[in-house]
């Protein structure tokens, strides 16, 4: 969990600027400070990660700037189909979702085996079934000996 969120506060930073995102390109200089003071961003990396590290494990993850409510209202509000999406992935039983590719795949091999349009696919057919009989006669024979 700790690795996940470094990766994800460092990936943020990774992907440009956060004030270049947040703020209009309007923006003057002095309100792009200001934004950066009040959202902490002025602040050096390691201290911005105690304090959202802090602020998480008391439960408050910050406002979200889409929406403008606190993030954790999104997150349970949200919960309820996340938790179905894992239910359902985890009582569905592999076979449900494996034996459709594994039959796919099956096929497909089979088909590019002995492709019906191929000249030479009925004479391999032919030539299989009569080494199968000379087999099964020669069988036979070595049995009633």
């Amino acid at each position: 969990m700790a690795v996940m969120s470094v990766l994800v506060f460092v990936g943020i930073y990774m992907i440009g600027d956060p004030l270049a995102i947040l703020v209009s390109p309007e923006a003057t200089e002095l309100d792009r400070e200001a934004i950066a003071r009040s959202l902490g961003l002025d602040r050096p990396m390691w201290e911005q990660y105690f304090t959202f590290v802090t602020s998480a494990l008391q439960g408050n993850f910050g406002k979200s700037f889409v929406f403008g409510q606190p993030a954790i209202n999104l997150i349970l509000e949200r919960m309820p189909a996340t938790l179905e999406l894992a239910l359902i992935a985890t009582v569905t039983p592999p076979a449900v979702i494996d034996e459709p590719a594994r039959h796919g795949s099956a096929n497909r091999a089979q088909s590019e085996q002995c492709n019906p349009h191929a000249t030479d696919c009925a004479s391999r057919e032919s030539d299989a079934t009569r080494a199968s009989a000379v087999r099964g006669r020669h069988g036979a024979a070595m049995a009633r000996r």
